[in-house]
């Protein structure tokens, strides 16, 4: 991404280009997820303000800051929204069909990219997780694991290791089908994520086999509530 911004910088002549994320939006109204040149934030608020108009995906113009602001608005297959927009000087000539044709071109390649990225994220996500709960699996599990106990260590706090299983969940699944021992796994992994705090580690190993790591000693209610 940051080569195709460079460029599109280069071919028209501007200071600065972004990505913009139109969903999740900071305190501007606006996030950058790629960019290259000159701080955008002077012109954020102001490009921001310009996108809400948008009724469609097309180049908008605007002015802020002293700059002039080509923006172009689009959705990627996902159904993520997003924006491109360069800005310079007042000074230089005003944007042209051509200064739009290109960023339309540039706007999509941009889309691709963003996909491209998305599927990546899933896919790192997926190989984290564990498909029935949710929970973070077992090689994720093991990873993190590590890097907790080493920051525990090193900072002299002390920390628990929570092993949890189900008791006859194969007899479980030997009467009502696989079906039932799946939905008792989902149900426990529920009850589990509204036991434990979203900062603790929680996982599902494989099986019924599930465990928790956090910091500081556990209060036995909290065991015995499981």
């Amino acid at each position: 991404m940051q080569t195709v911004l460079a460029e599109l910088l280069r071919a028209l002549g501007a200071d600065g280009a972004v990505v913009l994320d139109l969903a999740q939006a900071d305190a501007d109204g606006s996030r950058v997820l790629h960019g290259v040149g000159a701080d955008a934030r002077p012109v954020l608020a102001a490009a921001a303000g310009l996108l809400r108009a948008a009724t469609e995906d097309m180049a908008l113009h605007g002015t802020a800051e002293c700059r002039q602001m080509l923006a172009c608005p689009a959705s990627t297959r996902f159904g993520d929204r997003a924006a491109l927009l360069v800005w310079r000087p007042d000074s230089a000539r005003a944007w042209d069909a051509d200064d739009l044709t290109l960023m339309a071109a540039v706007t999509g390649v941009a889309c691709m990219v963003l996909e491209h990225e998305a599927i990546q994220r899933e896919l790192a996500r997926q190989a984290r997780t564990d498909p029935l709960t949710g929970l973070m699996n077992r090689r994720a599990f093991l990873e993190e694991a590590n890097r907790r106990i080493d920051r525990l260590d090193r900072e002299d706090i002390p920390g628990t290791l929570i092993f949890i299983d189900l008791d006859r969940l194969k007899p479980l699944n030997d009467r009502m089908g696989h079906e039932a021992g799946d939905n008792a796994l989902m149900l426990t992994a529920g009850l589990l994520r509204r036991t434990f705090r979203p900062s603790d580690l929680l996982a599902r190993l494989g099986g019924d086999e599930f465990k928790a790591v956090l910091p500081g000693m556990v209060d036995v209610g909290l065991l015995e509530s499981l």
